[in-house]
């Protein structure tokens, strides 16, 4: 055998190229050089702690089908016999410090093996190692009964890189319907909390709460997705020095629970933020808990925010500028807004009104990529509103303003204007703005004049606009198949109309459409790289 083979890292690389699990299996029996390595690629990420369960003697568990389902595949629960011995606990350590990622069943959707209650309870029994799994960096789990909280303490580990737990919203609600005394603002005891504790002497609320004052052990945590953790846990996370990315869902109580941190007579040591912190999606219930937040940690690095907020577009804008002022101008790449409003009712037709004086904070991100505002709210948008915004941010590739709702009075784009924006921003992948195909809406229309803008467009993926009526649905389509890739796509959005006019507007879109989708198809059987010479049968 070549000795380079007998190089670990090589090994892993080999191994790392195969999927099945039968073939790394019989490479693991070929050769003693390649069991060890083997083994931890074999283990190394867990679906299922049934697979583990299955490693140790047959008198100790049992499996039942419990139930066919409608696919014709079998579930099967597992149940423990009897107390795990010692004996057993070192058959599971043989592969349970072998794991890396585990993604508990219930997040898969999809479960065949499931485990019963008796399995935590003995997986999680006080002689328990601490932690179940000593190795682990990557937990993605579930929380859908109280014994996927006594496994949620015995598998978070100062290892961990990456942590996202989900509580199914009806187990959420009897968790919070649960009698709990509250438990006071109490810091200089938190660090010293252990992660493991005996899920029989407290209720799973207060385990829950438990572990996630514990969370400043982390030190090595990177991403964190926890939509349910408290106020106190949050101004945890935000000392932990390698966070760089973290999904969350700020508290309505955060701005009660700021001003009581702020009037403490000892507070901790040290500047509460998030100094690396690169993503950052948060839910809000109200503006004021953003802001709040905002107003409170610096993100001096965040390239990515996505916020998602239940109030009203008044309530979202007063966070515009704490947002602003939060985030660093030249850093800021991706600023996502969505509100979390029912979208419009028929009839409906007085919207709030967002434009340029609303949008103008944001126009000093130079480096700003995406713009994404998903608002219940009419956009204001014209011909000098749009040249300034892409001369604001000339790396721009993703511009959606708005696509959920209408456009306000007097909104639209001329295509010179369009063109423009192309020239100037030739990293555009998508926009969504209200064009006006009047100009081009004729029989006459020539796309000699426009056949070499595909250039400037060459990036683009999809391409929406707003709800005008297409007189000529073949000439616009021309028009758009000169100057976007073949790959593009074209949407409309019929948002703020309704009845007659809305049928109208989707029957015009859709002979769009599909004139420019016969467009696309005959440009893939031509091979000459000019659109113009691709489209000169159409014209």
């Amino acid at each position: 055998m070549h000795p380079a083979l007998l190089i670990q890292d090589i090994q892993y690389c080999i191994l790392d190229q195969i999927l099945s699990k039968k073939t790394i299996n019989a490479f693991a029996r070929s050769c003693k050089a390649f069991t060890e390595t083997a083994l931890d690629t074999q283990w190394r990420d867990l679906d299922s702690f049934t697979r583990l369960i299955e490693c140790m003697p047959h008198d100790l568990w049992n499996r039942d089908i419990i139930c066919s389902r409608l696919d014709g595949i079998d579930e099967h629960t597992f149940k423990l016999c009897r107390h795990m011995l010692p004996s057993d606990w070192a058959i599971f350590q043989k592969y349970s410090h072998r794991v890396r990622s585990v993604t508990g069943p219930s997040v898969l959707g999809y479960p065949t093996f499931i485990m019963d209650d008796s399995c935590f309870l003995g997986l999680c029994a006080p002689s328990t190692p601490v932690p179940l799994l000593p190795h682990l960096t990557s937990l993605n789990w579930s929380l859908g009964s109280h014994s996927d909280i006594l496994a949620l303490s015995r598998l978070i580990s100062p290892c961990l890189t990456s942590l996202t737990v989900r509580i199914r919203s009806s187990y959420r609600l009897s968790l919070e319907g649960q009698t709990a005394s509250v438990i006071p603002l109490n810091r200089t005891n938190s660090s010293h909390e252990p992660f493991a504790v005996d899920g029989d002497k407290v209720s799973p609320f207060h385990l829950l709460e438990r572990l996630e004052r514990s969370i400043d052990k982390l030190q090595d945590l990177d991403h964190i997705s926890w939509r349910h953790l408290g106020s106190e846990a949050i101004l945890s996370l935000a000392r932990l020095p390698a966070l760089t990315s973290a999904e969350l869902v700020i508290p309505e109580d955060f701005p009660l629970f700021i001003k009581a941190f702020h009037s403490d007579p000892h507070p901790l040591t040290g500047k509460h933020t998030f100094s690396r912190m690169r993503k950052l999606r948060l839910a809000c219930p109200s503006p004021t808990s953003l802001t709040a937040f905002l107003n409170h940690f610096d993100l001096p690095l965040v390239e990515t925010i996505h916020l998602m907020c239940t109030d009203s577009l008044r309530g979202i804008q007063e966070s515009f500028a704490p947002l602003v002022s939060s985030l660093s101008s030249n850093i800021i790449g991706a600023i996502h807004i969505h509100d979390t409003l029912p979208i419009f009712s028929p009839g409906q037709s007085a919207f709030p009104l967002l434009g340029f004086h609303e949008l103008r904070p944001f126009l000093q991100f130079s480096g700003l990529q995406i713009l994404n505002l998903t608002l219940k709210c009419q956009i204001a948008l014209d011909d000098a509103m749009l040249l300034t915004m892409a001369d604001a941010w000339p790396h721009i590739s993703i511009l959606c303003l708005n696509a959920r709702g209408p456009w306000g009075p007097g909104s639209h784009i001329t295509l010179s204007t369009f063109n423009q924006l192309l020239e100037r921003c030739p990293k555009l992948e998508q926009t969504y703005l209200p064009i006006d195909f009047t100009p081009i809406d004729s029989p006459d229309f020539d796309p000699h004049s426009v056949a070499d803008l595909h250039r400037t467009a060459s990036k683009y993926s999809q391409f929406w606009f707003g709800p005008y009526k297409v007189i000529h649905p073949h000439t616009v389509a021309r028009y758009l198949a000169a100057i976007l890739p073949i790959s593009a796509s074209i949407s409309m959005s019929s948002s703020g109309l309704e009845g007659n006019e809305k049928q109208e507007y989707r029957t015009s879109f859709m002979q769009t459409s599909r004139f420019y989708r016969d467009l696309r198809r005959e440009a893939n059987y031509v091979q000459d790289d000019s659109i113009y010479h691709r489209y000169i049968p159409f014209l």
